[in-house]
């Protein structure tokens, strides 16, 4: 299934906010860290950017007229 350039743009600030979240999660506390946290967070990071490398982009789909 192809997605519209709106729905990329969707993913890639998906993808800002799980990046800030992990940041935030990484320096909660100075030198102290959940480290097995930080690295759920990576993995679900880097399966969003998976999805936006691998995902179908139809340029023919216009957001505003979908239902």
């Amino acid at each position: 299934m192809s997605h519209s350039v709106e729905d990329l743009y969707k993913k890639i600030q998906l993808l800002h906010e799980k990046g800030i979240h992990l940041h935030r999660e990484r320096y909660k506390k100075s030198g102290e860290f959940d480290e097995g946290q930080c690295k759920y967070l990576l993995d679900d990071l880097r399966a969003v950017a998976k999805e936006i490398i691998h995902g179908p982009i139809d340029f023919n789909i216009d957001f505003s007229k979908k239902s």
